[in-house]
């Protein structure tokens, strides 16, 4: 029992070292909790055309010194966590297409390379709904953010409502 317990001190010990709790140094009052926090997110939407087809522009105004992976993320490990939008009533529509921008490729001399959003990024949907439905659609965006030290934070989901 002994050895668990020395096991679980030195673990915590490194984990506060790591994500820098540890340190001694007063932390910054904007440091995010969740990916949530290191996000501001916007949409516009065009009104749709004769066909019904419309679309809507995501922009991503990331905090400094944080990152999303990217879509394409550019490394098989990192593929359950990258930025995604989604429809969640595709059965109301026609077309759904997500234009995701290229990232920045991160080198990682551990991992390999990745590629990231950071910064300000728009993501550009196009939609088309079938004909007579005036519903609106909802988009669900998943990203994780990361900091360029650590990448603790679980990812975040959020419901865009587009009319």
């Amino acid at each position: 029992m002994r050895k668990i317990g020395h096991f679980f001190t030195a673990a915590l010990t490194i984990w506060l070292v790591l994500t820098g709790v540890a340190s001694g140094d007063e932390p910054a009052k904007t440091v995010p909790r969740s990916s949530a926090d290191a996000v501001k997110i916007t949409s516009a939407s065009s009104k749709p055309d004769g066909a019904g087809r419309q679309t809507v522009i995501l922009t991503f105004e990331i905090e400094k010194d944080w990152y999303f992976l990217a879509n394409p993320v550019g490394h098989d490990a990192f593929v359950p966590t990258l930025t995604v939008v989604k429809a969640e009533d595709s059965d109301n529509l026609r077309e759904f297409k997500v234009e995701y921008p290229v990232g920045t490729t991160r080198k990682n001399m551990y991992v390999g390379d990745y590629n990231i959003y950071e910064g300000k990024v728009q993501v550009r949907v196009i939609l088309q709904k079938i004909p007579g439905n005036n519903d609106p659609i909802k988009l669900s965006i998943r990203w994780q953010a990361c900091h360029d030290e650590f990448c603790t934070l679980k990812p975040a989901r959020v419901t865009i409502t587009v009319r």
